[in-house]
């Protein structure tokens, strides 16, 4: 399900999705697939063709040779964005060089379903997204753009006697993994 609700002070767009392998989409990113290993005994790992991934081999719940199923992971989440023209909110002349402030706002969530969460047996559980975005638009062709943004993966096993599962952030066991980012540059539009 989608939305856009645009008006003249702010734009509001937003987008609520589930389903599986929706990474296409670019939503969905935690993984890409899972082996299936459930039941399977005296398994061993192989890394895939590609290298994108590995191949696990084993003994079936029936006792015959198999391949596990790779499996896509479902996803559930949301985004919203708020566009803010900030040249308008102060009635700029549009002719004049200050015409072309505006500030884009973005958050995003991603979250796996606990059973596959699980079945994959990784540590990753949901991830969410924040980005603020200021737009100085110099003419029809060039944008420059400052963007900062926080990435963020928390982690899907909270085993504190031992740390199993979760991330190693700065040399110590954490619950959440977070990235920041600053980017600085032109948009050319032709």
């Amino acid at each position: 399900m989608e939305f856009q609700a645009p008006t003249r002070w702010v734009t509001l767009t937003g987008k609520v999705y589930a389903g599986a392998d929706l990474r296409w989409y670019f939503v969905g990113g935690l993984y890409s697939n899972f082996n299936d290993a459930y039941g399977y005994k005296g398994t061993t790992t192989v890394a895939s063709l590609d290298g994108g991934s590995n191949v696990v081999f084993g003994t079936r719940p029936d006792g015959t040779a198999g391949i596990a199923p790779q499996l896509p992971v479902r996803a559930r989440g949301f985004d919203a964005d708020a566009g803010l023209p900030i040249s308008r909110w102060f009635n700029v002349n549009p002719k004049s060089r200050n015409a072309g402030w505006s500030v884009n706002l973005h958050y995003s969530l991603d979250d796996v379903p606990a059973r596959d969460a699980r079945r994959e047996s990784g540590v990753r559980a949901k991830d969410d997204m924040l980005v603020g975005t200021i737009y100085y638009k110099l003419n029809s062709l060039v944008t420059f753009a400052f963007e900062q943004s926080m990435y963020r993966t928390r982690a899907a096993n909270n085993s504190a006697g031992d740390f199993g599962g979760l991330f190693t952030y700065r040399g110590i066991p954490a619950r959440n993994w977070h990235d920041n980012r600053t980017e600085i540059g032109p948009v050319f539009t032709f």
